[in-house]
């Protein structure tokens, strides 16, 4: 009984770690994306960086989907232009820096997984249950190495994923 305590308690403290991480990089995203946005001076900017912050939470796509609101956002009021490429090079940098580079390497740093493994969990969760997978593949991975961590026949598997 008290290993089954133990891993819980690992479980909970794991996934207050990983929204904490989650809310940080949303909130890092949307504040440089609005900087951005603000200097190409489009307009509800305080509204996209919430569209931006929430959509973050949905991996990959979420970032696709916010970046695709604040381009056309910009180009109801500008229409085409050589700008319009600057902006949408700028705010995907900013979703590949905090998405694909920093939240990996935090999240894996705090939750003790190979960057890599989260990574690969994405695209795996994904497969088996589409966005819903791809939300909950870190803290599912996190879970799952905290469980064989936990028994000591599968002690080493849990180090693989470290």
């Amino acid at each position: 009984m008290k290993k089954f305590t133990s891993a819980l308690s690992d479980i909970e403290k794991s996934i207050q770690n990983y929204l904490y991480i989650k809310i940080l990089i949303s909130l890092g995203t949307a504040l440089v994306s609005a900087g951005i946005l603000y200097l190409f001076r489009v307009d509800f900017v305080i509204i996209l960086a919430v569209f931006i912050f929430i959509l973050n939470f949905i991996p990959n796509i979420g970032s696709f989907v916010a970046v695709g609101i604040a381009i056309s956002t910009y180009l109801l009021k500008y229409g085409i232009g050589f700008d319009v490429i600057w902006l949408l090079a700028a705010l995907t940098l900013v979703q590949i820096i905090f998405g694909n580079i920093l939240e990996p390497m935090i999240a894996g740093d705090r939750l003790n997984i190979s960057p890599i493994w989260i990574i690969i969990s994405l695209f795996v969760w994904y497969w088996i249950w589409g966005i819903v997978g791809m939300i909950m593949a870190i803290p599912l991975m996190a879970v799952i190495k905290i469980i064989l961590s936990h028994s000591s026949s599968t002690k080493e598997l849990s180090e693989f994923f470290s």
